[in-house]
């Protein structure tokens, strides 16, 4: 998904865009298109982010810019009201910020594992896991995903030692 911000400004400049145009003007196809292209960028970047509700009123304006049966004083007004309705809209939704120095841990986390994942493919989930908690600054949580993925290789290992499984690290390293 795009990043939040970007799409919250992209669906708000298309608002500029629409409301420029037209003010205090009869409908002109020029003016119309660019409305509509910006519009249906505006809906774009809603669908993005589940806006459904915002969707809906911005459909109404794009039907009503496209039949021309109406003015811009009726499309501003309801550009007025969609903007208000994205606004309460993106204050239902929880928008996180990963810092950039820990996003390449969220988008790419098996980076840097290099041969790991190949050697110890079951550990696949809690490789991911682990670079996310880590991106998240969910240190607790990122320590346990990569004690499963250390236990996974230590069980490999005694198994190729001929050590007998035991549910604890303890017998794996004191034997």
């Amino acid at each position: 998904m795009a990043n939040g911000r970007a799409t919250v400004n992209g669906i708000f400049s298309s608002f500029v865009a629409v409301r420029d145009i037209g003010e205090g003007q009869a409908l002109r196809k020029r003016d119309t298109r660019d409305s509509l292209n910006s519009l249906l960028e505006s809906r774009a970047e809603c669908e993005q982010i589940g806006l459904n509700l915002s969707i809906i009123a911005l459909d109404r304006i794009v039907v009503a810019l496209k039949e021309a049966k109406t003015d811009w004083a009726t499309i501003n007004q309801s550009a007025d009201e969609l903007h208000e309705r994205i606004q309460d809209e993106l204050d239902t939704i929880l928008f996180m910020h990963i810092p950039t120095e820990r996003a390449e841990f969220y988008r790419a986390p098996f980076k840097r594992w290099g041969d790991a994942i190949n050697r110890f493919p079951k550990t696949l989930n809690d490789v991911e896991e682990a670079g996310k908690c880590l991106a998240c600054a969910r240190g607790t949580a990122c320590v346990f995903h990569l004690m499963r993925i250390m236990e996974t290789a230590l069980r490999t290992l005694a198994n190729d030692l001929g050590i007998p499984y035991a549910p604890n690290w303890e017998s794996y390293l004191a034997g």
